[in-house]
């Protein structure tokens, strides 16, 4: 479209093209083009703006995202919540909500660090997505605080194996390089759709104050 209009006379001033070299890599170029009616030519200037299209990049992604583990951020969580409630009623489906706590978090940080403790998240972050589906989300709130959404839930008890495996898989030691780490336990509270509530601040509430009567329990 852009060519067209340069070769009817219009000047255009920025339009952006993305190529692909041989080798795979992606190159975005900015074309400020032309037509010459004299000349009979298309007159065209590139930039490349690939730098500058993969910050604008991060940038909207960050936007939506914890920049440490690159997960879901409690903004776009709650929209996609809100969502999923719609949706569940629409369909009458079930939905549910883990509410994630590490136990003991400090203890990483100050027996080996914040570095390591970074780390310690990111494994975390790693290990919640991979028991999940691809339609669930899952999310840190801040700290050691993680959240997931799972959507057409069906059974409390498929909730509850979930929960289960959540902790098996988080109780596995992590291979760092200072050597291997005993990984924290962690503890959940669970809100399912609609036992537990019918709208976003309900259902996060429930899940809240279950995961503290469970972490209660953990640290008496």
């Amino acid at each position: 479209m852009c060519i067209r209009d340069s070769i009817k006379g219009e000047h255009q001033t920025a339009f952006r093209n993305r190529y692909v070299r041989k080798d795979g890599s992606v190159v975005h170029i900015l074309w400020s083009a032309r037509w010459s009616e004299e000349d009979g030519v298309r007159i065209g200037v590139a930039r490349d703006v690939t730098a500058l299209t993969e910050a604008e990049a991060e940038l909207q992604f960050l936007a939506h995202h914890d920049p440490l583990t690159r997960l879901t951020n409690r903004w776009l969580f709650h929209d996609r919540l809100v969502s999923a409630l719609r949706t569940a009623r629409r369909h009458q489906d079930g939905l549910a909500l883990l509410f994630v706590d590490i136990n003991d978090f400090k203890v990483i940080n100050d027996a080996h660090g914040h570095a390591v403790g970074d780390r310690v998240l990111c494994e975390v972050a790693r290990r919640l997505e991979a028991c999940v589906r691809e339609c669930d989300t899952v999310a840190r709130l801040g700290g050691d605080e993680f959240v997931i959404l799972l959507t057409d839930i069906h059974s409390a008890d498929a909730v509850a194996v979930k929960a289960e495996q959540i902790k098996a898989v988080m109780a596995e030691p992590l291979h760092d390089e200072s050597g291997e780490i005993d990984m924290p336990t962690c503890s959940i509270g669970v809100a399912c759709y609609p036992a537990d509530g019918d709208d976003a601040d309900a259902l996060l509430a429930h899940a809240d104050a279950r995961m503290y009567t469970e972490k209660r329990a953990h640290d008496q």
